[in-house]
């Protein structure tokens, strides 16, 4: 069974689908996508089509790794994924390699902000993903 968990939470407003898509390139570049099992929280707004919803569902199905934890509109923000995550390590019997990502930038798309959000994004992710100890 495998000790790696990535626990991510994605809000499905903005440019999110570049954002993941992004992540999990670096999540596969890094061996970690595959050596993990992957528990996503999806969230949504009253804006945000039901296409939007079937666009992140369908992106993931194709991974044997991935489980959608819920797809819920107006949900408590990132406080439900990372519940899921604290009950999971509080019941797990064996120590677990946990990862908790978000789709970071998605509340800044199209502000001034979202470049400097993207690069802090990155820099989180580069110490949290690609570099070795």
């Amino acid at each position: 069974m495998l000790r790696h968990r990535v626990f991510y939470h994605i809000f499905l407003i903005g440019n999110w689908y570049e954002i993941v898509k992004e992540q999990v390139e670096t999540l596969k570049k890094s061996n970690l996508f595959y050596n993990s099992i992957i528990k996503v929280g999806l969230v949504h707004d009253e804006k945000v089509e039901e296409e939007q919803n079937n666009l992140a569902l369908e992106f993931f199905k194709k991974y044997d790794n991935v489980e959608i934890l819920f797809l819920k509109k107006n949900g408590c923000g990132e406080s439900e994924t990372l519940g899921v995550l604290k009950d999971e390590c509080d019941l797990s019997k064996e120590n677990l390699n946990v990862l908790y990502i978000h789709a970071k930038g998605v509340t800044q798309h199209k502000t001034f902000k979202e470049p400097y959000v993207a690069e802090w994004r990155r820099m989180i992710e580069f110490f949290l993903i690609n570099k070795e100890n």
